[in-house]
C-alpha cells in the first residue's frame, strides 16, 4: 500500500483534520475522504511501538467486514514510517453515561448480538468496556471497537478450539475483565460475556465496588481483583441498581458461570433476560440517545 504524505494525506486519499483520541501506541484523527467527501476516522500507530497493535487489530476487522455493530475498515497500511488505518467516523463513546433500566436492557440486547457477531467469526474481543462501545453518528445504535487485543479461539493448525491453559500477563482491562483473565488463564467466549455483565452494572448504577484496589493489595492487584469478583454477592455488586436489573444480572451472571471453557454459549436466552425490562416501543426502534438516564450522570 502506499505511503502516505507528509502534508497530511494518508493513502494519497484521506485527509487528517483533527485530533479526537489517543492511546499509549498512537493517535486517533477525524478525517475525511478527498475523493467521496466522507469522513473517517484515522488510527495511527508510531513506528517504534513496543507492543504493536494495529497489525492484529486490521487482521480483525478484515475478518468481522460486513457484521453489523462493527466498523468498516476502508484501508491499512505505512504512515510516516508507523501504520494507519482508516474505518467509518463513528460517535461518542459510553465512557461517562448512565442508563435508565430499560435503556440497560436495550443495550444488553444490542451488545449481546454484536459478541455473538464477533464469536460467530471465531474471534474474542477481550477488551469490552463502555470506552470501546459507541453510537454511530446518529444516535442509532451501538458498535464495538478497538479490538487491538482480538483474539481467535480457534486453532487455526487444528481447526480445534483452543486449550484452557495458563499464560504469560494479562490481556483486557482490569475494572472489567473477567476473573479468569486476572488468574493468567486463557479467555474464552464465555469471559466476553462477563466482562459485558460488568460494563452493564456500571452504566446502570455507577462505578463498580473494586474501581479503587486498597493499598495493600497493590503488589497481587490481579489475585485481588480476581478473588473479588469470585465472591461478590449479586446484592452487593448492583447496590446501586433497580432491583429488576439486580434479579436479570444474578441469572445472567449464573449462566455465564456455569459456562465451560470451550461452550458455545446461548445467546438468545441470554438476550430474553433483558428482554422484559424492554416496553414494545424499545424492542422495534434502537436509538441511544432515549435510552439516557435523566438526568445524566457523569463519571467521579
Amino acid at each position: 500500500m502506499n505511503r502516505a504524505d507528509p502534508t497530511g494525506l494518508v493513502a494519497d486519499r484521506y485527509q487528517l483534520c483533527a485530533e479526537i483520541g489517543r492511546g499509549t501506541f498512537g493517535v486517533v484523527y477525524s478525517g475525511y475522504d478527498v475523493e467521496t467527501g466522507r469522513w473517517v476516522a484515522v488510527k495511527t500507530e508510531r513506528a517504534g511501538a513496543k507492543h504493536p497493535l494495529l497489525g492484529a487489530e486490521h487482521a480483525a476487522y478484515w475478518c468481522l467486514a460486513g457484521q453489523p455493530g462493527i466498523p468498516s475498515m476502508h484501508w491499512f497500511g505505512d504512515h510516516h514510517g508507523g501504520r494507519a488505518m482508516v474505518l467509518d467516523l463513528l460517535g461518542g463513546s459510553l465512557q461517562k453515561l448512565r442508563f435508565s433500566l430499560e435503556g440497560v436492557a436495550e443495550l444488553a440486547v444490542q451488545l449481546l448480538y454484536r459478541l455473538e457477531s464477533v464469536h460467530s467469526r471465531l474471534l474474542l474481543h477481550r477488551d469490552i468496556k463502555p470506552a470501546n462501545i459507541v453510537t454511530d453518528m446518529h444516535g442509532s445504535g451501538v458498535y464495538l471497537i478497538d479490538f487491538g487485543f482480538a483474539k481467535r479461539y480457534f486453532d487455526p493448525k487444528t481447526g480445534l478450539h483452543i486449550r484452557r491453559r495458563k499464560v504469560g500477563g494479562f490481556v483486557g482491562t482490569s475494572r472489567y475483565a473477567s476473573a479468569n483473565a486476572h488468574n493468567s488463564y486463557v479467555q474464552s467466549r464465555r469471559d466476553d460475556l462477563e466482562s459485558l455483565g460488568y460494563v452493564l452494572v456500571e452504566l446502570c448504577g455507577g462505578p463498580l465496588p473494586w474501581q479503587q484496589v486498597p493499598p495493600k493489595h497493590q503488589a497481587d492487584r490481579h489475585a485481588y481483583l480476581a478473588r473479588v469478583k469470585k465472591t461478590i454477592l449479586t446484592q452487593r455488586l448492583c447496590r446501586n441498581c433497580p432491583t429488576p436489573f439486580a434479579e436479570a444480572f444474578d441469572e445472567y451472571r449464573s449462566y455465564v458461570r456455569r459456562l465451560g471453557f470451550q461452550e458455545k454459549p446461548d445467546y438468545e436466552y441470554l438476550r430474553s433476560i433483558w428482554r422484559p425490562m424492554m416496553s414494545g416501543e424499545c424492542r422495534a426502534r434502537c436509538d441511544v440517545a432515549s435510552m439516557l438516564a435523566d438526568p445524566l450522570v457523569p463519571h467521579t
